[in-house]
């Protein structure tokens, strides 16, 4: 599969998983206070940054290596599992640079953290709450979806998410 991403400035540097772990867990911990409507809407469901049930098809090897050549980290270690876990996430993205996915990550999971680090590298995260970013990215993602190469049912996964956050 050849997936051209977009060329964003900027470089990624490597971090320890550990810190990594620390980054997730303070952007998470900052979301929940700035976003408490989410996080009712969320915490309502018995979750908080999913909608149950996940996209159908599976991230390939080759998905996940164009997002690491485009200067992301991807972490899918038994500690970021538990770090997924421990938030009721899928996948997460922390800042610019670190994404964190389950070992049997779906590929709209990848697609949307991609987007999420693009987001922070644009500093858009600096005047946009994370229901914004959240809606801004599977919005996006909906209305690209031939682009991105998105199922039927993954955009009604997306289309599902964007209903928690509104």
């Amino acid at each position: 599969m050849s997936l051209a991403l977009p060329v964003v400035a900027g470089g990624g540097m490597a971090v320890r998983a550990a810190a990594h772990v620390d980054d997730v867990a303070a952007a998470v911990t900052t979301a929940n206070k700035a976003d408490t409507a989410v996080d009712a809407t969320a915490t309502s469901a018995g979750r908080l940054n999913s909608v149950g049930e996940r996209g159908e098809e599976l991230a390939d090897a080759s998905l996940i290596d164009a997002v690491k050549q485009k200067g992301r980290n991807i972490y899918q270690d038994d500690e970021s599992v538990r770090m997924l876990d421990h938030f009721g996430a899928n996948a997460s993205a922390a800042n610019a640079t670190d994404i964190t996915l389950r070992p049997d990550a779906r590929k709209i999971e990848v697609l949307e953290e991609y987007l999420h680090t693009t987001q922070y590298r644009r500093g858009m995260d600096k005047y946009m709450t994370t229901a914004e970013l959240e809606l801004h990215v599977k919005g996006f993602m909906v209305r690209h979806q031939r682009m991105l190469g998105i199922s039927a049912n993954d955009v009604a996964w997306l289309q599902k998410s964007m209903d928690m956050y509104r």
